[in-house]
C-alpha cells in the first residue's frame, strides 16, 4: 500500500511539471490586417509576451519547416510588411529559445481591377431624345456611378453627374463618358457616341469626332435600333531618363495635360520604370510638362504628342540635363549591425550641408536605396529620424560623393535594442497594442516537438525517474 503512495505521487507530480512546463513556455503569434485606400494591405504580427529573435514572411501557405526560405523583416516586439497581390501569407517569428511559429493569412480584400461597364441598349425617344441602359459590375459593391459630356479621362470624375438605376434617359446626340467607382476606390471610363438619322430604311454611317469607331443605325416603323460599341483609347508610355546616361531619372513630378481641354489628364512622380496613362482619345494631343526637376537636374521643356490612331501605346522620352557637376549618385544601404542583412523600416533623410536643405527622403525597404543627382565632391549628411521597432537609432552619417562618377556607397547600421521597453514606442506596430482593423487574432505553436515541449517533457521524465529510485530505495 505505501509502495503505491509512492507511485501515486510520482505519477502526479511527473503530470503537474508536464503541465507547469507546457503552460509556462507556450507561445503564441498574433496578428492584424489593414487595408489601405490604394488597395494595398498591411499586416502586423508579433509573439505575445516577448520580444521575438527574428519575424520573416513568404508568398503562400507554408508550415515552420519553410521558415529558411522566408525574407527576414526585422526582429524585436513586432512587425509588418506591406502586399498588394490577394492570396495567402504565411508569418514566422523566431522565439529567444529557437522555437519557430508561423500562421497563415489569407488576403483577400485587394483589389486593383476597376469596374466593367457596357451598354446593353440604346433606344432613341419620339422626341428625339434616347435612353441608355448600362450596367457596371465588379469583384467588390460599385460604390459610384456618374457621367459627364464629352470623352473625357478619369480625372472628370469628381466633376460628373451622379447616376444610378442603370438607364439614363433624355440623352442628346453627341459624346459621353460613363464613370463607375468602386469600394476599393478604383474608377473606370466608358465613353460612348449617340449620332443617329432618320433618313431611310437603309443602313448609313457617321464617325465621331475622337473615335475611329463607326456609328450604325437602321430605321423601323418610328423607332431606331443602334449598333455601337465603345470609342477607342489610346495609351502613352512616358519615360523619364537622364540625358548623360539614358536611364530612367526617379524624383521628377510630372503632369499629362488634354491640349484642347486644357485640363490635366494625370499627375505622377518618376521612378526606375516608364510610367503608363491609359484612355487617351486617339488624334488628340497632349502636353507632357515637368513641374518639378529632381535634385541637381534642370527643368526639360514641355512635350507636346499626339496619341497613335491604331492603339498601341506611344512612347514619349523626356531627359533631364544634370546641372554643372550635378551627376553624383549615392547608394544608401540600411542593415541589421548583427546579420548585415537590410533593415526595412527606417525613415532617413540625406540632407546638402552646402545648402542646408533636405535632398531626398525615404523609408528603408529590402534593397539599398539610390539618391541621384548630387554634387560630385560636395558633402552630405545621412539621418535616420526614426528607427524601426525594436533597434537603437544610429549616429548620422556625413559622406562625399565620388568625383569619377562611380556611385558613393554608405552603410548605416542598427543594432537591435537589449532590453524589451516597458511600453511601446510611437513608432511601435499597431498590433503590438491594438489592430487596426478586426479582432486580433493568435496562432499558437504548431506540428511536431518544439524546443519548448521537448524541455517541458524531459524535466518531467527526469522527475518521474527521481522519485520513482526514491520508491525503491524505500523498498529496500
Amino acid at each position: 500500500m505505501k509502495k503505491l503512495r509512492y507511485l501515486t505521487a510520482a505519477f502526479v507530480s511527473v503530470m503537474l511539471v508536464a503541465v507547469f512546463s507546457l503552460t509556462a513556455f507556450a507561445a503564441s503569434l498574433s496578428y492584424s490586417k489593414s487595408e489601405s485606400s490604394g488597395g494595398d494591405t498591411t499586416l502586423y504580427w508579433s509573439l505575445e509576451g516577448e520580444e521575438a529573435a527574428e519575424f520573416r514572411y513568404l508568398k503562400g501557405a507554408y508550415d515552420q519547416s519553410a521558415y529558411d526560405s522566408a525574407s527576414p523583416v526585422g526582429s524585436g516586439g513586432g512587425a509588418e510588411i506591406t502586399v498588394s497581390e490577394n492570396g495567402e501569407y504565411t508569418l514566422f517569428a523566431l522565439a529567444q529559445d529557437g522555437t519557430r511559429l508561423a500562421a497563415v493569412v489569407p488576403v483577400t480584400t485587394i483589389d486593383d481591377l476597376p469596374p466593367e461597364i457596357n451598354l446593353t441598349s440604346i433606344e432613341q425617344e419620339a422626341d428625339g431624345t434616347y435612353t441608355v441602359q448600362y450596367t457596371a459590375s465588379d469583384g467588390f459593391s460599385v460604390a459610384d456611378t456618374r457621367i459627364i459630356s464629352g470623352a473625357q479621362g478619369k480625372d472628370a470624375f469628381e466633376s460628373a453627374t451622379p447616376i444610378g438605376g442603370g438607364v439614363l434617359t433624355d440623352l442628346v446626340p453627341g459624346d459621353y463618358t460613363i464613370y463607375a467607382k468602386d469600394e476599393a476606390g478604383n474608377i473606370s471610363s466608358y465613353p460612348f457616341s449617340l449620332q443617329a438619322s432618320e433618313a431611310s430604311s437603309e443602313w448609313s454611317t457617321e464617325s465621331s469626332e475622337y473615335s475611329s469607331t463607326e456609328w450604325s443605325w437602321e430605321y423601323y416603323d418610328s423607332s431606331f435600333q443602334v449598333a455601337y460599341e465603345p470609342m477607342e483609347t489610346g495609351t502613352a508610355e512616358i519615360s523619364k531618363q537622364d540625358i548623360t546616361t539614358g536611364r530612367e531619372l526617379p524624383g521628377a513630378k510630372l503632369e499629362l495635360v488634354d491640349r484642347d481641354l486644357g485640363e490635366t489628364v494625370d499627375s505622377w512622380t518618376s521612378g526606375t520604370s516608364p510610367h503608363y496613362v491609359s484612355g487617351l482619345v486617339p488624334g488628340r494631343w497632349y502636353t507632357l510638362i515637368e513641374t518639378t526637376a529632381p535634385h541637381g537636374y534642370e527643368e526639360a521643356e514641355s512635350i507636346d504628342f499626339q496619341i497613335r490612331p491604331d492603339g498601341t501605346a506611344t512612347r514619349i522620352v523626356m531627359m533631364d540635363e544634370p546641372t554643372e557637376n550635378g551627376e553624383g549618385t549615392a547608394s544608401i544601404s540600411k542593415q541589421d549591425a548583427t546579420t548585415g542583412a537590410e533593415l526595412p523600416g527606417a525613415e532617413l533623410t540625406v540632407e546638402d550641408l552646402s545648402e542646408g536643405t533636405i535632398v531626398d527622403s525615404w523609408t528603408s525597404g529590402t534593397s539599398p536605396h539610390y539618391v541621384y543627382g548630387l554634387v560630385p565632391g560636395r558633402t552630405y549628411r545621412l539621418t535616420e529620424v526614426t528607427a524601426p521597432y525594436g533597434y537603437k537609432m544610429a549616429e548620422s552619417i556625413d559622406f562625399t560623393v565620388r568625383t569619377d562618377g562611380t556611385v558613393t556607397k554608405v552603410y548605416m547600421k542598427d543594432a537591435p535594442e537589449g532590453v524589451a521597453p516597458t511600453t511601446a514606442p510611437t513608432n511601435a506596430p499597431a498590433s503590438k497594442t491594438k489592430p487596426k482593423t478586426g479582432q486580433l487574432e493568435k496562432y499558437p505553436q504548431t506540428g511536431g516537438l518544439d524546443g519548448r515541449m521537448a524541455g517541458a517533457i524531459i524535466a518531467a521524465v527526469l522527475v518521474g525517474l527521481g522519485l520513482f529510485g526514491l520508491t525503491m530505495r524505500k523498498k529496500k
